[in-house]
């Protein structure tokens, strides 16, 4: 299951996990601060992942794994999504062992290649008139998270890199086929975002 967070200009994506008799839920989700896994807030709005039970199970073993390995402290934020692996400790990699960053987007579409399932087909992704300006925005935010000044000068660097949104990230764990191609991802994403504003109008 994905969880979205609603902020002011957009989602922020997590995948929760230990959805079992015996677990607390948690949501495992990476922020400009690092890698977080906690226990899920009424805050969290959850989205169906449309996945096999064995795969959701495989899913919830490998969240845990990456939570628990301190090496991926390592990992910083940043739009440059440089294909990643996780490897069988639980560390996520890129293929040259080179710096790795990530959004909480790109770090959604990583959790997912562990029970190999391609969330969005990244070879048809285009730019959009809006996403620098919002990727410009999101480096300025860093300096409020306490962000140190390299990893804040390297997503800086990387404004104009392909962009991968939250909503998308989470219709695409919702309904197949997969991978899903740019376009169908942006419908899915409008209708997440559709159902969220209904969901929560019923709610209050």
């Amino acid at each position: 299951m994905v969880g979205l967070l609603p902020y002011a200009s957009g989602y922020h994506v997590g995948v929760i996990y230990g959805l079992n008799e015996h677990d607390e839920p948690r949501v495992i989700h990476f922020t400009p601060r690092g890698l977080t896994s906690e226990p899920v807030s009424e805050r969290w709005l959850r989205v169906f992942s449309d996945i096999e039970e064995v795969r959701r199970d495989a899913l919830s073993s490998w969240c845990d794994l990456i939570a628990e390995n301190r090496a991926n402290d390592e990992i910083t934020f940043g739009f440059d999504f440089d294909n990643p692996w996780v490897d069988d400790e639980g560390v996520i990699r890129t293929e040259n062992d080179t710096a790795l960053s990530l959004t909480c987007a790109t770090f959604v579409m990583t959790l997912f290649r562990c029970v190999r399932i391609e969330l969005l087909d990244i070879k048809t992704w285009q730019h959009r008139e809006d996403d620098a300006a919002e990727q410009a925005a999101l480096t300025m935010a860093l300096a409020g998270h306490d962000t140190d000044r390299a990893t804040t000068e390297s997503a800086r660097q990387q404004v104009g890199y392909m962009r991968y949104r939250a909503e998308e990230v989470a219709g695409a764990s919702a309904s197949g086929p997969r991978p899903v191609p740019f376009k169908r991802a942006e419908e899915l994403g409008r209708e997440i975002e559709m159902y969220l504003i209904r969901s929560q109008a019923e709610s209050s």
